[in-house]
């Protein structure tokens, strides 16, 4: 197996100018190195941009005004991505498949297919980091070999394959290692649709059910959120009090306990009870101990729901103890369980589910709490 790094730069944040790449073997030798310089045929439009830091190419306008058009190079550069038994490596891959999709479409050009590892995501992981982060910062935290040229294609691709060594080192583990501790940086780009692994609810799921903390606030809503709309009851439902209503928690016991959340609403749902986050639909709000003390803080669930049962007497606030009761389970109990993985709900409904098997943690926060550091510890 070969490693394949490649990186594209624009005239315009659009347009491809230059696509470089960078071919090694398993161990990170260096067997290719290329440069392809190419006619964008629009405006180089680089500097002075509002809200846009300014950016430098390597070569001159007439230059890339000089080469030949994208079409020259069409094949190359699909049988380079396309390759079997080779990973391909990016730093932001979505923006230079976005970019080869744009180039393709104008010269009405097949799309070129390719899964892909993106390193800009992995680090972010590794470095326990929301934000996205260049390859210019990424280098030098790690202390990289500074390069050349910055924005020349074919040695930014050298420093993101030297940016993805250097996690393997300190992690201690192949490239193939690091790809499966780390699944949302993998992805493909099939058919001009760019699309990264973790992103369906079946995904997220067995996420959660690994390492909760490895999902961002928004994934951990869009989960609750597809859970609540496809998950189905485990069997006959239970005869309760809970029949028939409709409840939510808080946003922050969701984002901190995503986990149990989803567990519990499977639990509800087995109850016959459906999962609302508008307070003012329910019938029920299932507050924190934390909540109670502090009282309803403004713009929050529970402040609506203190007001819902000031003017509702059939509206009713339960503690989690008393869900618990009401269930007949522990927490403690619950979170022993496996998140049930399910698939997202489509037209036809899904049939029943059960809890899953399970697997082990093998993510990174895992690797680097065997080694006696917790990135992913609460804030």
């Amino acid at each position: 197996m070969r490693y394949l790094a490649f990186d594209i730069e624009c005239c315009d944040g659009a347009h491809i100018c230059e696509f470089g790449y960078v071919i090694t073997d398993e161990d990170f030798n260096v067997k290719e190195q290329k440069d392809i310089i190419i006619n964008p045929e629009h405006k180089f439009r680089l500097t002075g941009r509002p809200g846009g830091r300014d950016i430098y190419l390597s070569f001159t306008e007439e230059q890339y005004y000089s080469s030949p058009l994208f079409t020259e190079y069409y094949e190359e550069i699909k049988n380079l991505l396309e390759r079997k038994d080779q990973v391909v490596i990016g730093h932001s891959v979505s923006s230079d498949a976005g970019f080869l999709k744009t180039a393709c479409k104008k010269y009405n050009l097949p799309p070129i297919n390719f899964s892909f590892f993106d390193s800009q995501k992995a680090y972010g992981e590794y470095a326990n980091i929301k934000n996205s982060i260049s390859l210019e910062k990424a280098e030098s935290l790690l202390e990289l070999p500074k390069p050349e040229h910055l924005h020349k294609s074919d040695e930014d691709a050298l420093l993101t394959l030297q940016l993805v060594q250097a996690m393997c080192n300190r992690l201690e583990v192949t490239l193939p290692q690091l790809m499966e501790l780390c699944p949302a940086a993998c992805g493909s780009s099939e058919n001009y649709m760019i699309r990264y692994k973790g992103n369906s609810l079946e995904e997220m799921l067995e996420t959660v059910d690994k390492n909760p903390s490895a999902l961002s606030n928004g994934k951990k809503e869009r989960c609750i959120a597809k859970f609540a709309k496809s998950v189905r009851p485990q069997g006959e439902i239970i005869k309760s009090k809970l029949n028939g209503k409709n409840y939510c928690f808080g946003r922050r016991f969701e984002m901190n306990n995503v986990k149990l959340a989803l567990l519990l609403i499977q639990l509800m749902k087995n109850h016959g009870s459906t999962y609302n986050t508008k307070v003012i639909e329910n019938d029920l709000y299932i507050a924190t101990d934390e909540e109670i003390i502090d009282g309803a803080q403004p713009n929050t669930r529970y402040a609506m729901a203190q007001q819902k049962r000031e003017t509702q007497q059939n509206f009713e606030i339960l503690t989690f103890d008393e869900l618990y009761k009401l269930i007949g389970v522990t927490e403690e109990e619950l979170l022993k369980s496996h998140v049930p993985i399910i698939k997202e709900c489509t037209i036809k409904k899904e049939a029943e589910k059960t809890f899953s098997t399970g697997k082990l943690d093998n993510t990174i926060g895992a690797l680097l709490r065997d080694k006696g550091i917790d990135i992913f510890s609460a804030e």
